[in-house]
């Protein structure tokens, strides 16, 4: 099985980085298993998430959620200065309450397709309380976590604010082929049906080889590496809501049980009796 590499590591609440370099690497398509923003303050860039290619400007801030397979490029010609957010889910779910959703500007950019440019008074506004974040995640004074929390919270609470109170939907720029875009709406709604080259080709009117070929050129993986990862995170992710192991498997698409064990044990690095014992 060709493998979707896993990036970073994130064993606290959440990191910020602000970074500025000129980087001429080429990035590979990766995932991670926290939310990420990314804010850029200077140079040229785009992100490639899910099929969907988006070109940032200065102010910009992309959205990627956890399990989205995703890389940048970047020009390598001028300097690339951001602010990296990575959050741990489970600080948005804790911190959360019934009338405010911390996640609230996560899942409005997925509807949304993943980039905001804020006019410039949120832009202002957002980047002020980023920057006191920033200062506070670099301080290690007394009550420096409580004081980086709040920080946060504030932050995206402002983002929340500035998304609800605008139009998302706004025509952002992004490129993207048109049938592979369906394609890959399609899979993630359909999990559980039969999602096998063939099948699929036929769905949607294309050869067999024009799929497989215009899928790996548009995203970077092949149909059936995509279709077993979103497998299997969706199977996790009713795991740890407390399905049974065979229900997580049979609701996620997994016929043969054997084969759900030994893929979620290659890519997970552990079974799933290690969420859900059932």
């Amino acid at each position: 099985m060709e493998h979707i590499d896993k990036r970073g590591y994130l064993n606290t609440d959440y990191l910020l980085f602000h970074i500025n370099d000129r980087n001429k690497d080429e990035h590979s398509f990766h995932y991670h298993e926290f939310d990420k923003i990314v804010v850029l303050l200077s140079g040229k860039a785009s992100y490639i998430i899910e099929g969907r290619e988006y070109f940032l400007e200065p102010g910009d801030v992309l959205f990627v959620n956890h399990h989205d397979i995703h890389k940048p490029v970047i020009d390598p010609d001028e300097p690339y200065n951001r602010i990296v957010l990575w959050i741990n889910r489970d600080f948005l779910t804790t911190r959360s309450t019934d009338d405010c959703d911390l996640s609230l500007c996560f899942m409005l950019s997925a509807d949304a397709k993943c980039l905001f440019r804020p006019d410039d008074a949120d832009r202002e506004r957002c980047l002020k309380l980023l920057l006191e974040l920033e200062e506070e995640c670099s301080e290690q004074r007394y009550g420096s976590k409580e004081a980086s929390d709040a920080a946060l919270i504030r932050y995206l609470i402002s983002l929340d604010r500035a998304m609800t109170a605008s139009d998302v939907r706004s025509e952002i720029p992004f490129r993207c082929d048109r049938k592979i875009a369906d394609i890959l709406e399609y899979i993630n709604s359909n999990l559980q049906a039969d999602l096998s080259c063939d099948t699929i080709a036929t769905k949607f009117y294309l050869s067999r080889s024009y799929l497989m070929h215009r899928f790996r050129s548009e995203t970077g993986y092949t149909l059936h590496n995509y279709v077993l990862q979103k497998r299997l995170f969706y199977s996790r992710k009713l795991l740890e809501e407390g399905f049974s192991i065979n229900e997580a498997a049979l609701s996620s698409g997994f016929a043969d049980y054997t084969t759900y064990l030994r893929a979620f044990k290659k890519v997970f690095n552990c079974l799933p009796s290690d969420f859900n014992d059932k």
